[in-house]
């Protein structure tokens, strides 16, 4: 994510006919609270105001369960590239 890349609202990764696990590992050095892109974690699709904020820092691995409760969103970047890998795991 850039500057250019729009945040992502507030949704969740739940498909219901699997059982997954989503992951992030954050690779970008430097960051500071005003360049954003914090993951934010909600109580429900109703809320406003995250229960939590995760902030990208280097080296930093947070996943969670796609499950329809979990909901998320991610905050625009400002001057700064935050890299991150992604990957979805299908729990059996």
């Amino acid at each position: 994510m850039n500057a250019d890349t729009p945040e992502f609202p507030l949704h969740n990764d739940f498909v219901s006919t699997e059982d997954s696990i989503a992951s992030f590992l954050y690779l970008s050095s430097g960051w500071v609270q005003e360049y954003g892109g914090r993951l934010h974690l909600f109580m429900s699709e109703d809320d406003s105001t995250p229960s939590t904020s995760i902030a990208p820092h280097q080296n930093r691995f947070v996943a969670f369960q796609t499950k329809a409760c979990h909901w998320h969103s991610v905050e625009r970047v400002y001057g700064w590239e935050r890299l991150s890998a992604l990957a979805l795991w299908n729990v059996d």
